[in-house]
């Protein structure tokens, strides 16, 4: 479990600056690939996937919490698809889980502003499972551990696999296209302005190129 003020920044935007720099955007690329199918990963686990945020949780970070089974979230814990500002599109099957859990309106909003989604209505959204204070984090996992015990780890298993079924057969057409527009917007002048600004600490000026 991390903890502070930043949970996970995502994306590497040193690396990425680097890349620009350099002109590797196949870098970039190859690590999008990595990151592309990890959130139905967990998804097909057969396992419960519990996830515990404390702090900012951006970028692939973010939808992977969208894939978790539980997620269990201080008070300090703020979801970001922060995409947007370096002229990319979610990565880790960012909209395709979000549209499945918020709504098709709540994911394209957030992902197309970047705003910043707080614990307690991610928790009313119905992405967290609990909202609690960073030291009674640990104490609440336990708690959710145990209750959990309790069960049948075969139920957990059917549960997962019906689930799967009904939401994420049709998955693969989903990440291929994902990949594909990444790989585009990588390329992009646009990609390239919002890393720079970024590093720059300054508003980027897209232009559509």
């Amino acid at each position: 479990m991390a903890e502070g003020a930043i949970f996970s920044v995502g994306g590497d935007l040193v690396e990425m600056k680097r890349a620009v720099d350099e002109d590797d955007i196949l870098s970039l690329v190859r690590i999008a690939e990595l990151v592309n199918t990890i959130s139905f990963s967990l998804k097909q686990l057969s396992k419960v996937v519990i996830m515990v945020t404390d702090g900012a949780v951006a970028g692939a970070a973010a939808n992977m919490a969208v894939a978790a089974d539980f997620v269990i979230s201080s008070e300090k814990t703020k979801f970001i698809q922060a995409f947007v500002g370096v002229g990319l599109a979610p990565d880790a099957g960012g909209i395709f889980l979000l549209s499945r859990s918020i709504g098709v309106s709540r994911a394209s909003q957030l992902t197309m502003t970047g705003e910043a989604l707080p614990a307690q209505k991610a928790h009313d959204y119905g992405i967290v499972y609990k909202v609690v204070e960073s030291e009674k984090l640990e104490k609440t996992v336990a708690q959710l551990c145990k209750k959990l015990l309790r069960g049948s780890i075969n139920s957990y298993s059917a549960i997962k696999q019906l689930v799967w079924k009904s939401e994420f057969e049709n998955w693969q057409d989903y990440a291929k296209l994902e990949l594909d527009l990444q790989r585009e917007l990588a390329f992009k002048e646009d990609f390239k302005e919002g890393v720079i600004a970024h590093s720059e600490r300054r508003r980027p000026v897209f232009k559509g190129k």
